[in-house]
């Protein structure tokens, strides 16, 4: 993505294009994984966290990422699959990495799970997988 449809994303998002914004937008759309603020912090080291963790809660309720809480507790962000959309959906798994530990989001057909039954409501789906990425895997 060139820094024009950065800006363009942000623009349209309603959110004022900052060199900070468009430094942690840009970290995420280069990389498929999610970033925990810690992991933002040592990538933007002349930056920060209180910056840092503002433009994450500014994204997240823009609809640019998505907060992922790991089963160890540590709250990491994903970039939305279709964030330029003005409403998403992000109901997908995540994958916690044994060997490197980072954090991916991994397509899965959720809906399907409860489409046979009309007793359920869903309003949120959490699924999160532990395992060994794609990268640690291939090394193996």
């Amino acid at each position: 993505m060139s820094s024009s449809t950065e800006t363009s994303l942000l623009s349209k998002k309603g959110i004022s294009v900052t060199p900070i914004r468009l430094l942690v937008l840009k970290t995420f759309l280069k990389n498929s994984q999610a970033f925990s603020l810690k992991d933002l912090e040592e990538k933007l080291f002349f930056s920060e966290r209180s910056t840092i963790f503002r433009t994450l809660q500014l994204f997240e309720k823009k609809g640019i990422l998505h907060e992922i809480i790991s089963s160890d507790g540590i709250k990491s962000y994903a970039l939305c699959s279709d964030s330029e959309h003005e409403n998403h959906n992000d109901q997908h798994a995540h994958l916690k990495c044994r060997k490197c530990n980072s954090v991916f989001c991994v397509s899965l057909d959720i809906e399907h799970f409860f489409s046979a039954s009309n007793d359920y409501q869903v309003d949120d789906v959490q699924i999160f997988i532990n395992g060994i990425c794609k990268a640690c895997n291939s090394v193996a």
